[in-house]
């Protein structure tokens, strides 16, 4: 959608203006674009933005839900406001929604921002409490915490907790583990985590790059267009879209929304917004914006 499109490109103005036209053309907006218009905010750490569209989508009968009130808490935690990301987390309880991890992993994230092992640690057992099950991100941000508390002792408690659970440590794990070690300047220390990482075949220069890998966010497109998108191929896109109009056929809206998401996807939102222009011209009316 435009608004998503928007949003990914890092422009909340935008994406607000996209808002205002569904609204004049009479497109009532769901939950998921509130979520959308939440995020957008988010991303900018701008929490006071993030909170008017939470109050807005409450305002237009909107039920929130987990991601709703897992974008506030990442908003604030981009804030630096934990107390602000702890009373979202009441207030979702409050709501009747079951936080996941991801939620709780946000909220240990926030602690260890500063280094508060002590918050880091609560979160960690409210998540057991709430029956979420941690994964090694989960631990990586406990980890985190302790390496910038400088605590090499309850990094290395919590590396083997994870392994314990059957988790598998990742570089991420090793960089901050590595980094709390060089910290107390224990060369062996440094040098069993290397040989403990090399012995789960994860090298040095991944350790240094930190590899992240993320997934993409999985979206429902059509046939020909679902493929040329999911490779990226924009262009052979456009040409299935082209042969569609030659052979008169009118392309769906699923189609053209899938286009416009994927120019979103490449940070292109020129090229979403021309997309948009080429579905009126068509005399088709996009279904979200």
């Amino acid at each position: 959608s435009l608004i998503n499109a928007a949003a990914r490109a890092g422009q909340l103005a935008r994406a607000e203006q996209w808002y205002q036209v569904a609204l004049d053309r009479g497109i009532k907006p769901g939950t998921m674009t509130f979520n959308t218009l939440i995020s957008a905010a988010a991303r900018l750490g701008e929490l006071a933005a993030a909170e008017a569209w939470y109050a807005r989508m409450v305002q237009a009968g909107c039920r929130p839900n987990v991601v709703t009130f897992g974008t506030l808490i990442n908003a604030a935690i981009k804030s630096d406001d934990m107390a602000s990301a702890e009373l979202w987390h009441r207030r979702g309880t409050e709501a009747g929604v079951e936080h996941d991890m991801v939620t709780f992993t946000t909220m240990i994230k926030g602690a260890a921002r500063t280094g508060d092992l002590a918050t880091a640690g609560r979160w960690y057992r409210e998540s057991l409490k709430a029956g979420a099950k941690p994964d090694m991100l989960t631990f990586n941000a406990l980890i985190d915490a302790a390496a910038r508390a400088g605590d090499i002792v309850t990094a290395e408690l919590w590396y083997e907790e994870a392994v314990a659970k059957g988790l598998r440590p990742d570089a991420m794990t090793f960089s901050r583990l590595l980094s709390v070690a060089k910290q107390t300047g224990n060369t062996s220390c440094v040098q069993n985590w290397l040989d403990q990482a090399k012995s789960l075949g994860i090298r040095p220069e991944e350790i240094e790059e930190r590899v992240i890998i993320g997934a993409a966010a999985k979206k429902a497109f059509t046939a020909v267009t679902e493929k040329a998108v999911q490779r990226g191929d924009l262009m052979a896109a456009e040409r299935w879209l082209k042969q569609a109009f030659v052979e008169g056929m009118e392309p769906s809206v699923v189609t053209l929304n899938a286009l416009m998401c994927a120019a979103a996807e490449k940070g292109d939102f020129q090229e979403a917004e021309q997309w948009y222009k080429k579905a009126e011209d068509a005399g088709i009316v996009p279904d979200v914006v």
